[in-house]
Formats: structure tokens, C-alpha cells, sequence
């Protein structure tokens, strides 16, 4: 992952999908499949030392609507979550920012980098 951009996390393993709305098929997104509120939580985990600015945002239908920021990161999980209220077709996409000045990677495993989002009603 370059640094200084906001880049779109890849979360490429399902472990449950009840409403059939992830996409790894090229936008990593979760497309809402009914109208109401969803708890969103998400995490990227930064495997280098060094970075004086980290971020984890959510955007939903590409409008950021979460942001964590970190400074003076020595690497490690950056989460981030909120519980809001989505219309039907929307969909949930999570990015991840890092200034350490050169590339770094995105750790992989369910307790490091994750993205969960689960239906309240409405």
C-alpha cells in the first residue's frame, strides 16, 4: 500500500454473508439489501513502524461517513465503526491512509483486519 493515498481495502475471505451482498469481484463492497440501520465495524491492520499519520475511513456510496485518525503509529489495528442508517442499494466500502513515507502492508487474519456490518431493523 503507497503512502499518503487513501486505498480501498480488499477484504477478499466471507466467513457469513446472510443477505448475499459482499462483492470481491472487483469493488470489495457490501451492497445494503434493505432499507434500515447497520452496525459497521472495520479494521486495517498496518504491518510497519513509522507512521506518523494513519487512517481508517467508511464510506457508504462513496461519501465518507467515519473517519479514525492515529498518529505516531509504530504499526498496528487501526479500527473503526458506527451504527447509521442506509438506503436500500447502498453500499459500504472501507479505506485505509498511512504517511510512513514509503509502502507498507495491510496485515490479513479476522482478529487483525476485518469488516463486519450486521442489520439492526429499521
Amino acid at each position: 500500500m503507497a503512502t499518503g493515498a487513501f486505498r480501498r481495502v480488499n477484504y477478499d475471505t466471507t466467513v457469513y454473508d446472510t443477505f448475499g451482498g459482499w462483492n470481491t469481484a472487483g469493488n470489495y463492497e457490501f451492497t445494503v439489501p434493505r432499507f434500515g440501520y447497520y452496525q459497521i465495524s472495520a479494521a486495517a491492520y498496518i504491518d510497519g513502524p513509522n507512521d506518523t499519520s494513519c487512517m481508517t475511513q467508511i464510506k457508504v456510496s462513496n461519501a465518507e461517513v467515519r473517519l479514525n485518525r492515529f498518529q505516531n503509529m509504530a504499526g498496528g489495528n487501526l479500527p473503526v465503526g458506527v451504527t447509521l442508517q442506509i438506503d436500500t442499494s447502498g453500499y459500504v466500502q472501507i479505506f485505509s491512509q498511512h504517511n510512513r513515507g514509503s509502502n507498507t502492508e495491510l496485515v490479513a487474519g479476522l482478529a487483525n483486519t476485518y469488516f463486519s456490518i450486521d442489520y439492526i431493523g429499521q
